[in-house]
């Protein structure tokens, strides 16, 4: 249970990370947003694959529960990551 744990909130961290990443490179360079976002929700796919697969390998009891679990937290992070670089470009529109 405590590596179950372990994942989640390591899925978390790294989502959070990432999307920090994100708004650092859009901050630095706005107008390749549509790229940027591309790239960035590959290596968020990728990255998250790889932590669920690791863990499904090491622990098979859990799978359907990892899976499900980390499903969860991508939509929900993937939701707040929205709502945060949403407010941040309608700020830049605004200052404009």
């Amino acid at each position: 249970m405590i590596s179950f744990l372990i994942l989640l909130s390591s899925l978390i961290l790294f989502f959070f990370v990432c999307t920090k990443l994100f708004l650092s490179s859009y901050i630095k360079n706005p107008v390749k947003y549509t790229h940027l976002q591309i790239r960035y929700f590959g290596i968020k796919i990728v990255i998250s694959s790889c932590f669920v697969f690791l863990f499904c390998s090491y622990n098979e009891d859990w799978t359907k529960l990892a899976i499900i679990g980390s499903l969860i937290i991508f939509i929900v992070c993937h939701f707040i990551e929205g709502f945060i670089i949403q407010k941040k470009i309608v700020n830049n529109v605004e200052k404009r």
